[in-house]
């Protein structure tokens, strides 16, 4: 794999330009000065190899103080003033509960996924306690600075001398590898779609990741060769404890379910086996030592039919299908552990996801499923008569997410909060594949719903994250993705 390019995010005002003394934000681009040897910090740096990234509140925007237009002038004549590869500020207001005074974790993941950075051979530098934490999260190293002339230059020149020292963001997996002390992550269900692109983030950060999956849905194929696979029913308490006291994960990742919705009607008991006891063990097991645990739940087949759309996290479940059942179960014992233990476990509420690697066998990518058939040249069924909605979201966006919420207890809808019917997938999707097949309409089928859409207003309050990737690009690029892949598929055969 790749080496991703390192780099150093900045928090803006106190660390590339003079803080307004008076609280007062800039609203003159003219009045914007540069705290002195800000711009040849930012040219040693660059010359090292790092991107350099501006992540900024801008709590100005939220308290009436300046406009969005105003920023948008500040932040060009900053990029006039000094060579920043990309500037992200948290700009949403007082209203939506969150004062804005620090960039968020999620600020720096989504700069990472978009940018495609190494975060863990990255730096955040900022002059706080929160800029620092929000580095933390991410899991950069940091280094706080004072707002003053020549701070930035600084720290720049120990970064690329390598004077500074290295804090672990992480607590350190015992197991060294070359020498050094790694972090160490487990991802369960990690060779499937999802769960695949977790492992590839954490590796790309420099973790030791060791796979827990029993291959029912997921492929071998999908688990990158610096990742350890150990093929385990995450029902086995025992055999899963193994893993768990071989590896003492300082994070982990639970991905590993029985995630279809006809499959769990049908055998409503391994449902539950899998999705209630299987995440009971892993909480359990991951308490042990102390690792966080995010937990990857549903969130239409949760909220059910007579959900508000789009939904928020604190409506009242109402599964109408043994597999939403499950997940909420597996919720409530992830929140029960997180307070028992004093561990900041995560529940995150997928939306409808796709994306590159989706497999078109399952029930739920309709992406993958649809691109398939147009890759055979035959017409597959909409259910729904093609009007049932959902929240389609990137697994580039998920991942993100997903990675912003270690460590920080919640309960997070991932999703878009946007509603897209089957009949507009298939549109975008036959429009990619420049075909003019014309689908077979069906009735939905037992346990799914019409519509689904959820709020994810939590994410952005807690976690800085937002969904970054339109469902139109995200959708034609996918499309382009799989063909590769069922073009490969069949080169193998």
């Amino acid at each position: 794999m790749a080496a991703l390019r390192p780099a150093i995010f900045l928090d803006r005002d106190g660390t590339l330009n003079h803080p307004a003394a008076t609280g007062e934000y800039v609203t003159d681009p003219s009045q914007l000065r540069l705290l002195a040897g800000a711009a040849e910090a930012v040219m040693l740096l660059r010359g090292a190899g790092y991107a350099c990234v501006v992540v900024s509140n801008q709590r100005g925007v939220s308290l009436g103080r300046m406009s969005e237009r105003q920023l948008e002038a500040v932040d060009a004549r900053l990029h006039e003033l000094v060579e920043i590869d990309r500037s992200y500020y948290c700009t949403h207001g007082l209203d939506d509960g969150c004062d804005c005074r620090k960039p968020g974790a999620g600020l720096l993941l989504r700069a990472g996924v978009e940018l495609k950075l190494g975060l863990a051979r990255s730096w955040m530098i900022g002059d706080s306690d929160s800029d620092c934490e929000a580095g933390l999260r991410a899991g950069c190293r940091t280094v706080k600075v004072t707002p003053t002339d020549g701070a930035l230059l600084e720290a720049a020149t120990e970064i690329v001398a390598g004077a500074v020292p290295t804090v672990p963001t992480r607590r350190p997996s015992p197991h060294p590898i070359g020498g050094c002390l790694m972090s160490s992550a487990i991802v369960t269900g990690g060779a499937g779609f999802i769960g695949s692109h977790v492992v590839d983030s954490l590796l790309a950060d420099g973790y030791e990741v060791t796979v827990v999956d029993d291959l029912t849905t997921g492929s071998i194929d999908r688990v990158p060769a610096d990742a350890e696979l150990s093929i385990t029913d995450i029902s086995d308490a025992d055999a899963l404890g193994e893993v768990f006291d071989r590896v003492q994960p300082s994070a982990v990742f639970h991905l590993g379910a029985q995630s279809m919705v006809t499959v769990s009607v049908a055998d409503p008991v391994r449902d539950c086996e899998v999705n209630v006891r299987g995440t009971l063990n892993v909480v359990e097991a991951a308490t042990r030592y102390r690792a966080p645990v995010v937990f990857t739940s549903t969130g239409g087949a949760l909220y059910g039919d007579s959900a508000p759309l789009p939904t928020p996290e604190t409506h009242i479940p109402a599964p109408i299908s043994p597999y939403g059942a499950s997940k909420w179960a597996g919720e409530s014992y992830v929140r029960t552990w997180a307070l028992a233990h004093d561990i900041p476990h995560a529940v995150c509420r997928l939306g409808n996801v796709y994306g590159p690697r989706q497999s078109p066998h399952g029930e739920a990518g309709v992406v993958a499923i649809f691109t398939r058939a147009l890759f055979d040249g035959r017409s597959p069924k909409l259910f729904g008569y093609g009007e049932a909605t959902r929240d389609y979201i990137h697994v580039a966006d998920v991942v993100a997410c997903l990675r912003a919420a270690s460590g920080v207890r919640g309960v997070f809808n991932v999703a878009t909060g946007i509603e897209t019917s089957g009949t507009e997938v298939w549109e975008a999707l036959r429009a990619a594949s420049g075909t003019d097949l014309e689908p077979e309409l069906a009735p939905l089928r037992t346990g799914e719903l019409t519509r689904s859409c959820m709020d994810p207003g939590d994410a952005l309050r807690e976690l800085g994250w937002r969904a970054a990737i339109p469902f139109a690009e995200g959708v034609r690029n996918t499309y382009a993705a799989l063909v590769d892949e069922f073009e490969a598929e069949q080169c193998r055969r």
